[in-house]
């Protein structure tokens, strides 16, 4: 199977081949998706749910989140979500409606499926028209063109806990608990968007654990602290401390951890060990109380 980029060059070759009119139609389509109505919500909760799972997936194999790809945005026929890594290449169409048949939709279809055997990247890839409603996932089915069966697949899609529950411990920093658990979509909606709709895994990881309050990992590398700053912040009685990436979380006895979160390297954590370096006789409660000032 292609690499991420090989497939994002070939993406791309499919795209400026698609004409005017295919482009313009792609574009009309993405400026109305963000009208913010029930369906535009639709797709985005289910581009949110891939954007988990992917990142997932990347920390699992001790990726930097580079070389995987989500987007909302891209100008192609099944536009509604991309999915570019390197190990997997899935294009979306997700329709919030009551009703929906096959001839509303067959001709992005047709040349969403042309363009993948164009680029030869149809082995592997998945093409899908997902739903809001099991009934109509049926009926959509039971209907398909034979000329998609095989390489279409309707799927039926309910944005609720359940979904990204597998995922979510592995997501979560130390400081995470049962309710950013539950908030995980809510963060990757906000990161996702803080990305346009579209950006690496590592991008939209990295934004996600900056909405929560570090309360998520990212894939950022490791931050070292200088012997100076270890010093300092292991003489803190009563505390203890995490660095994951380059995000600073601490607490007490490995229990309870404070909300409050920091990227190391930052202007905003050098300011908290300035501060620090000036202040005597640290405690936890001391602590918390310079870190709770620092803007």
């Amino acid at each position: 199977m292609p690499t991420y980029r090989e497939k994002l060059r070939l993406i791309d070759q499919a795209n400026a081949a698609m004409g005017p009119e295919r482009t313009t139609r792609s574009v009309r389509r993405r400026r109305g998706a963000d009208s913010k109505d029930k369906g535009t919500e639709f797709e985005r909760e289910y581009g949110v749910y891939h954007a988990i799972r992917i990142s997932f997936l990347a920390m699992l194999r001790n990726e930097n989140g580079m070389s995987s790809h989500v987007s909302n945005r891209r100008v192609t026929d099944v536009d509604d979500l991309v999915v570019i890594s390197d190990t997997e290449l899935l294009y979306a169409q997700a329709k919030h409606r009551l009703r929906l048949a096959w001839p509303e939709v067959e001709q992005d279809f047709k040349n969403q499926l042309e363009d993948l055997k164009m680029t030869g990247l149809d082995a592997g890839s998945q093409v899908e028209l997902v739903v809001s409603r099991a009934g109509l996932r049926k009926s959509l089915d039971d209907s398909m063109p034979a000329a998609f069966k095989g390489k279409v697949e309707v799927k039926h899609y309910v944005h609720r806990f359940s979904e990204w529950r597998s995922f979510a411990e592995g997501l979560l920093s130390k400081a995470g608990g049962d309710l950013a658990k539950r908030n995980l979509a809510d963060y990757y909606y906000i990161g996702w968007k803080a990305c346009n709709f579209h950006g690496t895994i590592r991008d939209i990881a990295k934004c996600s654990a900056d909405h929560s309050g570090f309360l998520l990992r990212d894939f950022e590398p490791k931050f070292e602290l200088s012997p100076e700053v270890e010093t300092l912040l292991s003489a803190v009685k009563g505390m203890d401390y995490d660095i994951e990436g380059d995000i600073f979380t601490f607490g007490m006895n490995r229990h309870f951890r404070s909300p409050l979160g920091f990227r190391c390297g930052t202007p905003k954590w050098d300011r908290l060990i300035k501060r620090l370096s000036n202040a005597e006789d640290l405690d936890l409660i001391k602590f918390a109380t310079i870190a709770g000032k620092i803007r």
